[in-house]
Parts: structure tokens; sequence; C-alpha cells
């Protein structure tokens, strides 16, 4: 079944009961990926770009099918929200199936006398017919009348069903996925509520230079880094530091454009390291014997004065401030061992 017939078969009434996992087969002569890489990146810049409209085409759907949308700004208010909801409609809250490492929620009180609530991670938000995705382990189905409570990042909105089998078969490629999908309200007795946090997702989008890094569709390209982690998850922690301890790191990032050559959106990941670079010179985290270095090597090249001191000396001064400064950046690169001209000559046989 198509996603276009799914969604108007689903959506003929305002009660929708909770959808059997969705099943999205492979296609005959399925897209490439690489055509499917541009699909999903154009699904989410526009999903990012036009969040605000999309959003509230969501909130105005789901409403009207029964369900209920609150506003959050990050997991406090989301715990605080939670104890008022908890308390007026009588709910156990569990969060089994909740990933966080949140206090606030983790220490929610719990009424063991009420009826029981799941607390669960969303996945997609679809503006158009207002639908939420969420996963669950494999094999396990929620018992029927109990009240689902969805959590899901503003950055998360599609514009609508189709763009969902979109985004499933880049993650999936060619393999059968199912997920669980719920529209509004699932039965008389029960009620979906779904919280809307801005998770670090708004201050991204207002940062006009950083906001592509939201566009990432986790084709996980870029994840060549020595320590183990997406280049793109590097430089988001990067942009939304605040103390200054991780913003450094981006001095020792290489500029080479292996990673921008590989990214699918386009992500220019120079540009963004250099741009931290820079804030993090603003915001003076940067070592004082590097401050003098830079002054005193500037004052040098406008006046064109010669170095006094002989090249290999300079690069003994240079490697000493900067491979043993606070910000244990990069070696720079050996020179080669034998000259061009005598390692052909060895490699070819000629003499």
């Amino acid at each position: 079944m198509s996603a276009r017939l799914l969604a108007e078969e689903l959506t003929e009434t305002k009660v929708i009961h909770m959808v059997e996992p969705l099943i999205i087969p492979a296609k005959k002569g399925s897209d490439s990926s690489s055509l499917l890489m541009k699909r999903a990146a154009h699904i989410r810049w526009k999903g990012i770009n036009f969040a605000d409209k999309y959003l509230i085409e969501f909130e105005s759907n789901f409403s009207r099918r029964g369900g209920i949308v609150h506003w959050a700004f990050n997991e406090k208010e989301i715990a605080d929200d939670l104890k008022l909801l908890l308390k007026k409609k009588n709910l156990k809250l569990n969060i089994s199936l909740y990933s966080t490492n949140d206090p606030a929620l983790l220490k929610i009180s719990k009424n063991e006398n009420g009826k029981q609530a799941w607390l669960i991670n969303a996945g997609y938000l679809m503006a158009d017919p207002g639908g939420v995705t969420f996963s669950l382990p494999e094999g396990y189905r929620l018992p029927e009348g109990d009240d689902l409570i969805l959590v899901a990042s503003v950055d998360r909105v599609l514009p609508s069903l189709s763009s969902l089998e979109t985004m499933i078969r880049l993650r999936n490629g060619e393999s059968t996925t199912s997920l669980n999908l719920v529209f509004g309200r699932t039965s008389a007795d029960s009620e979906v509520h779904v919280f809307i946090t801005e998770n670090k997702a708004a201050e991204m989008m207002a940062v006009k230079s950083h906001r592509s890094l939201l566009h990432c569709i986790g084709c996980n390209n870029c994840f060549m880094h020595p320590s183990g982690t997406r280049m793109v998850d590097e430089l988001k922690l990067q942009a939304l530091d605040r103390s200054g301890e991780k913003i450094t790191d981006s001095f020792s990032f290489t500029l080479d454009g292996r990673h921008s050559s590989v990214c699918p959106v386009n992500i220019h990941f120079e540009k963004l390291l250099l741009l931290n670079r820079q804030s993090s010179v603003n915001r003076n985290h940067v070592p004082s014997s590097e401050k003098w270095f830079y002054f005193f090597w500037t004052k040098a090249a406008a006046r064109k004065n010669k170095m006094p001191v002989p090249g290999r000396s300079l690069d003994f001064y240079v490697n000493s401030i900067f491979i043993k400064s606070d910000l244990k950046l990069r070696k720079p690169l050996q020179p080669a061992r034998k000259p061009f001209s005598k390692l052909w000559k060895e490699i070819s046989g000629f003499n």
C-alpha cells in the first residue's frame, strides 16, 4: 500500500485506532542511493527552513483528530508539565521505553493507582496528515487502552507522509521496514499526547551559518574522525558550547575537504570549523603564548621584515608553541625521506 493511500484510509474517521506496524516493501526498479539521498536532503531542507509552518500544520491536523500537543523548551519543562498532566489525568507513568539521562524526568513521582501512560521517544512528525512515528522493541506491543506520551524535537518535522517513505528507504536500503504510526486519538478511552521540545535545535536554526548541520540525513559518510564520532555531531557540540571547553577542538581538525566531499547534503565542514575557530579566538579561548606569537608574526609580515632565525630553528619554535599548547593540536606533516626523482628511479628500475 502506498503512503498516500494509507493516509487516505487512516484519516477517514475522527477517532483513529492504533495502527499496526507500517510495512514499506522494496519497490521494483527502486531509485539509486544517490538519488534517494538527494530527495532526502531536499525533504530535510524543507523541514528545517519551513519548520514554523509545518509544526503549526501538524498541531492543527493532529489536534483535529483527537490528539493533544504540548510545547516545551527543554526536558526540565517537559518534566514540570508531565507532573501536572499525571496529577490531572490520574495517570501512572512508565518510562521504561524512554531513553534519557535527565534527572528531572527520572524522578517524576508515579501514581501507582492510576491508569498507565507510556513515555516514548517520537521519530518523525508529519505535518500532513498530522501523524507521529515511534519505534518499539522487536516483538513488543503496547497494551490496548493505555495512554501514549510521545516526545519529539522541532527538527524532526516532515512535510507529508510520502516524505516518511523516502527517509525510511534511505536509512534501511531495500530491506523491509516496519514502524508504528499514530494519528490523533488511538481509541475512545485513551489519549495520545505529543510534547514538542526545542532540544537545542531551535538554537541551531537561529544561527544561519550553522543551520546546515540540521540538514544531516544520517548517512554516516562523515564517520571518519579518529575520535569515532561523526563530524556533524562534533560541530554541533562546538556550536552549542558555552563553557569554551569544546569549541577549542575545532583547531585539531584538518581543513582538507575530505568530509565535505562525501556529504550528500553539501555541508561545508571546513567553513564551519573556521567560524568556530574565529568564535574561540573572540571568546579568548586561546593560550596567551599563541596570542603573542600571532601578534609578532602579523607585525613582521605587515612590515615585510626578514626573519632573524634560520628556517629549521623557526620550525622548532613554532612546533614548540603549538604542539605543546593546551589545545593539543595535530602535529605537522613530516617531509619526504627521499626526493621524488630518486624514489621514482627505485620504483621504475631505471638508473
